[in-house]
């Protein structure tokens, strides 16, 4: 008896550029966002066009430029950076220069992480993304 290795080839239909081994879970605010972007989708095509949220939300995001806004940067700072981090970062820093034999200050450290960012664009709290148009992303 001949073990054989048979191939089978499948098509698959397949959108460009799909890429779907993650999920992202949205907060509640920003699903009543999407949502309601959907809403003004729907009724500027009148139901013409039947676009998915997932479509919507990758249409958004690949319209925005390689490098987040500083406005984006203090946003996740104030809403998620806590003192317990900043403790454990600087922790981990202080061990990986004693590992390393190198010299670094506590006081630098905790300068480091109380910085601010600032602002290097216009305060106008708008996103530029292509074409020249901007999404308001605090309305």
């Amino acid at each position: 008896m001949i073990n054989e290795n048979i191939e089978t080839k499948v098509k698959v239909k397949n959108k460009k550029n799909i890429h779907s081994t993650s999920r992202i879970t949205l907060s509640k605010a920003a699903c009543e966002k999407v949502n309601l972007w959907m809403n003004q989708i729907n009724e500027q095509f009148k139901g013409m066009i039947n676009l998915k949220r997932n479509d919507l939300v990758s249409i958004l995001l690949e319209e925005f430029h390689g490098k987040l806004p500083f406005q984006v940067f203090d946003k996740i700072k104030s809403e998620k950076l806590t003192d317990v981090q900043k403790a454990k970062w600087i922790y981990l820093q202080l061990k990986n220069a004693e590992s390393n034999n190198e010299s670094i200050s506590f006081d630098s450290l905790l300068k480091s992480t109380n910085k601010n960012i600032r602002l290097k664009e216009k305060k106008n709290h708008k996103l530029p993304i292509s074409n020249n148009a901007k999404i308001d992303i605090y309305s």
